[in-house]
């Protein structure tokens, strides 16, 4: 377990769960899942305990007391419909507030920024980083971004995030080849730096730098003809500088997003590379399950592999049609 205490969330729903795990760590929380209280008991202590029990069962009250007698967290349930004497029950019970589930998850925030301590920020000395030092040729920028990629993936960015961020540092890393060395011959570095979800892409070289009058008029005038002007479209932010020891150097910053997102429709899995198990089983029963009104957004990879194990336990003759589903 993380040394971070983290808010845990207790919930029948998986999409509400999705929706409210999404919002905390765009607010810079840990969140994690659990699929009952006692797993949850098991983690402690927490942050906060975020939780769907009924407040008519006499044992899950009885184990929010166990909850609030050890101090081991906060407790805050949510229920679709509430009356007054099921509110007493819950506060008799410990748990610091009782949340009415609606669209609108600001209330649920509320409760959490008001229930636990701020979120610390990352330190940079404990930042994570990837650095790439070669030569300047499309065969190592090449390798380069590959690195990049792999680096992302590991850190769970999803395929959205990756495609933009490779496809900035790829402009940037173009850009030195044209224009850093008069003769053709130089290095780069590449340097990936992720705090939380912020991470910033640093490209420099040892060439004959920039002329800043010509990359503010470049920029100002963006039409993508520019590599600087396409690289500042995909990314949040894009700076340049000159190096007092020769050379240039490019920031490129990009907020990273979640792989999950959940909304009245359905389930958003078009950005995951791979269904992990727990999401096949919940697809796939969802999917047999006619009177299901959960739909899921597949990539056409997901697609097939879906349609590949939805023919698993079906007459061999029938693969085709599913796939095609």
């Amino acid at each position: 377990m993380s040394e971070v205490a983290p808010i845990l969330v207790v919930h029948r729903d998986a999409e509400f769960a999705a929706r409210v795990l999404h919002g905390l760590r765009e607010r810079g929380r840990e969140a994690r899942a659990c699929h009952s209280l006692a797993e949850a008991l098991a983690q402690a202590p927490f942050d906060l305990l975020i939780c769907d029990v009924s407040l008519r069962d006499n044992g899950a009250c009885g184990l929010l007391q166990t909850l609030e007698l050890r101090s081991i967290g906060p407790v805050v349930v949510t229920a679709r419909e509430l009356d007054l004497p099921a509110c007493l029950k819950a506060l008799r019970a410990g748990v610091r507030d009782v949340y009415l589930e609606s669209s609108d998850l600001t209330e649920l925030y509320a409760s959490v920024d008001r229930l636990t301590p701020k979120p610390v920020l990352p330190s940079p000395v404990a930042a994570d980083r990837l650095l790439v030092v070669d030569r300047a040729d499309l065969e190592n920028h090449g390798n380069a971004l590959r690195e990049l990629l792999g680096y992302l993936i590991t850190r769970g960015f999803a395929g959205a995030s990756r495609a933009r961020i490779a496809s900035a540092t790829a402009e940037v890393l173009e850009n030195v080849t044209r224009h850093a060395y008069l003769d053709g011959d130089g290095s780069f570095r590449l340097e990936a730096t992720l705090r939380g979800r912020q991470l910033t892409v640093e490209i420099s070289d040892d060439g004959v730098g920039f002329d800043a009058q010509s990359i503010d008029v470049a920029l100002a005038h963006a039409n993508g003809d520019s590599g600087l002007c396409r690289a500042r479209a995909l990314a949040e932010d894009l700076k340049t500088f000159n190096r007092p020891e020769g050379g240039a150097r490019v920031v490129l910053d990009f907020r990273a997003t979640s792989l999950l997102f959940a909304d009245e429709r359905g389930i958003d899995l078009s950005e995951l590379d791979y269904l992990d198990p727990a999401t096949s089983r919940r697809v796939l029963a969802s999917l047999r399950d006619a009177g299901a009104d959960v739909g899921f957004h597949l990539s056409p990879a997901l697609a097939v592999c879906v349609g590949r194990l939805l023919s698993a336990s079906r007459p061999i003759e029938r693969p085709v049609a599913e796939l095609w589903s």
